[in-house]
């Protein structure tokens, strides 16, 4: 590799390393507050095309927390997106169990991921949603 590449390379790392720490720090790239991760409150539900079961499970959950007096973005999302839709989410239910490089990008965001089949089958969705409920307050 000639010296441009490997300046190229060296920059690319610097500027890497200056996201990783904006994301730590809740700041953008610049240095000033990061205002999408300070207003990070929302739920998401994925499902892979982000409209049939993601959609009914968001409604309930949705559902669920206004009736409980709780008022909480509740957000339907497809699959394909989701590594975007985590920056903006606080809560995540997935349909299918997501890979891990998903559930890595969650932990490191501070995200917290349940299960969201319960809410389909009634089965263990009692305990799922006292959690969310806890997060929301």
């Amino acid at each position: 590799m000639g010296l441009f590449g490997l300046g190229k390379k060296k920059e690319a790392d610097k500027v890497e390393e200056k996201v990783t720490q904006a994301v730590a720090a809740k700041t953008d790239v610049t240095g000033a507050p990061d205002l999408q991760s300070n207003n990070k409150r929302r739920l998401i539900v994925a499902c892979g095309s982000g409209v049939a079961t993601s959609q009914a499970i968001a409604s309930k959950v949705k559902s669920m927390l206004q009736n409980d007096g709780i008022d909480y973005p509740v957000e339907a999302v497809d699959y394909k997106s989701i590594k975007t839709e985590l920056k903006s989410a606080s809560i995540y239910l997935y349909i299918a169990k997501p890979d891990d490089e998903v559930l890595e990008q969650a932990k490191a965001l501070g995200v917290n991921v349940f299960a969201g089949v319960p809410f389909l089958t009634g089965m263990g969705a009692d305990q799922i949603y006292s959690d969310i409920k806890d997060l929301t307050k």
